[in-house]
């Protein structure tokens, strides 16, 4: 699969990141997991990847920068797995709820199916 995004300040990089999250926590595949298992796994990827965003943003304190296009290593994704394994389901997470975001997503097959995604939290 070959992905296109768009760069900073797009949310290329968050795509990228929940896409490496939802492979490493479907080893078998989108195909291998049941309905809860894959509802969960994006659960999971979609609070990860608001989370890194949000620490990014901080740490960034409002510059462009190239280094904040980069992904985590795939060490670094595969510690947070292991890290969200060990806590069990979403539900048992706790996270104090801050000021809402907008995220629009568009993606496109070779088929010339497309799907456009708007999110507000």
């Amino acid at each position: 699969m070959r992905v296109l995004s768009a760069p900073s300040p797009g949310g290329g990089r968050n795509l990228l990141f929940a896409l490496k999250l939802i492979e490493q926590l479907l080893p078998g595949g989108i195909d291998a997991a049941n309905d809860d298992i894959w509802h969960e796994a994006i659960a999971l990827a979609t609070y990860c990847t608001f989370r890194q965003r949000e620490r990014m943003a901080l740490q960034s304190q409002g510059r462009v920068d190239a280094v904040g296009d980069e992904l985590p290593s795939e060490a670094d994704i595969q510690r947070l797995v292991a890290k969200l394994r060990g806590h069990g389901s979403l539900q048992q997470m706790n996270d104090d709820e801050g000021p809402g975001d907008t995220t629009h997503l568009t993606v496109a097959d070779n088929e010339g199916n497309i799907v456009a995604l708007t999110q507000s939290i």
